[in-house]
């Protein structure tokens, strides 16, 4: 008479397979979803950059820069460039703007009050490699160019930082060099 089933080293063999094929499951599921919300923080870093790029280029792009950290346009001039971290900007109405960054977040101040730019403190901008936030290229006769330049940092509840990014651009000035 022939007996049906499976010995004991069979069923122990089968189960060793699936605990092997079941943590490696696991193991690609929870890679995964990690690298899911690091695209996620890597997007939202993204998109507030594009919006501070946005926010400071329409300043840059449509005003004349009359300082940068309190060098004037004649003393950039006579030097070429300037680098700072505080730029004011008298837009077409003549109403000046300071624009700055401090302890990692951006502010606009005028006449009508300060607004901050980036208040989530879990988003900070720090400089890229020591390189100033502001380059003003300035020369008699040539628009103006303002390179900026930043690194932008999404920090988690605990302080460390989970993605960090490099943005740059460069700005020429419209009304300027006439």
């Amino acid at each position: 008479m022939k007996k049906r089933g499976f010995t004991l080293i069979e069923l122990m063999v089968a189960i060793v397979i699936l605990t092997i094929l079941s943590t490696a499951g696991v193991n690609i599921f929870y890679r995964s979803i990690k690298g899911t919300s690091q695209l996620e923080l890597r997007k939202a870093l993204d998109d507030r950059a594009r919006l501070i790029l946005s926010i400071v280029g329409r300043f840059v792009r449509e005003g004349r820069v009359m300082s940068l950290d309190g060098i004037s346009k004649e003393t950039c001039v006579q030097s070429g460039s300037q680098t700072g971290s505080s730029l004011v900007i008298k837009a077409l109405d003549n109403i000046e703007t300071t624009i700055s960054i401090a302890n990692g977040q951006m502010s606009s101040a005028s006449a009508n009050g300060t607004i901050v730019i980036n208040p989530d403190p879990t988003f900070t901008l720090i400089t890229s490699d020591e390189t100033p936030y502001f380059t003003w290229y300035c020369s008699s006769g040539v628009s103006d160019r303002v390179l900026f330049s930043f690194r932008a940092n999404s920090i988690s509840e605990s302080g460390e930082t989970t993605a960090s990014k490099d943005y740059l651009t460069d700005m020429i000035l419209r009304n300027t060099g006439q």
